[in-house]
């Protein structure tokens, strides 16, 4: 069971987006700075209570060099945390 529920919530988190990385925006902007759109999807190995899970996302540079990371807007969506989702990251805290 426990696997089914790892690859199903895998399949679930890459489908928050589109597949096609055109579909998407080309600029967004998050906390007043403006992105700008990378050319191709980076995997991240995502820590659940499934068991880890890989999420294919795209990233956002600065349109401007203003010194801040990268933004993964679908992983900020999905509330993760230092690559971890929210229910695993809360059991992290009371342990």
């Amino acid at each position: 069971m426990r696997e089914l529920g790892r690859l199903g919530l895998e399949w679930a988190y890459n489908h928050v987006k589109p597949r096609e990385v055109e579909a998407l925006p080309s600029h967004v902007e998050f906390e007043a700075t403006p992105y700008t759109r990378l050319g191709r999807p980076t995997p991240q190995v995502v820590a659940t209570l499934f068991g880890k899970v890989r999420l294919w996302r795209v990233g956002y540079r600065p349109t401007h060099r203003t010194g801040e990371p990268t933004l993964f807007p679908v992983a900020v969506q999905l509330g993760l945390v230092a690559g971890a989702t929210p229910a695993v990251a809360e059991r992290a805290a009371y342990d």
